[in-house]
């Protein structure tokens, strides 16, 4: 006897290969407009919130300090960073490459005001460190308008 239920398995599992399909579509395009350059990566961030500063770590194993490159326009803070290949001009055959190398970047909106001012950056053992001071106030004025 021949269960009803198997052809109803056969098409969910259909379904779901179609959703899987276009989600993977949707998620390439939507990674190609962010970063069109596909041999731009995203290295892995950690951001801590503290009672009075904001802690960003940046994974950057392999890069010097002097191909980092950290700004901020308010909400936002970008980290740029390159990862040369030291073998780039050498005659090598590789037998296994599974290392990156290229430009990295990564813009994250911070979740308060801060004080660029007073922004330190450390770079140990491949880690990156930003410490953001938060602003506790923020200038406010008050301006009378006269009404005519």
């Amino acid at each position: 006897m021949k269960t009803p239920h198997i052809g109803i398995e056969n098409d969910i599992r259909a379904i779901e290969d179609e959703i899987y399909e276009a989600i993977k579509f949707i998620l390439s395009k939507r990674e190609g407009e962010i970063f069109p350059n596909r041999s731009e990566q995203l290295p892995p961030i950690d951001i801590y919130v503290c009672d009075d500063m904001i802690r960003v770590e940046v994974e950057l194993p392999g890069i010097e300090k002097e191909d980092v490159e950290i700004s901020y326009v308010n909400p936002f803070l970008s980290i740029k960073a390159r990862k040369r290949d030291p073998l780039k001009n050498a005659k090598v055959k590789y037998h296994c490459m599974e290392s990156v190398f290229g430009k990295l970047q990564r813009v994250v909106e911070l979740p308060c005001a801060i004080n660029i001012k007073n922004a330190r950056a450390s770079f140990t053992d491949g880690v990156l460190s930003i410490e953001l001071p938060k602003v506790y106030e923020r200038r406010e004025f008050k301006k009378l308008i006269t009404v005519e």
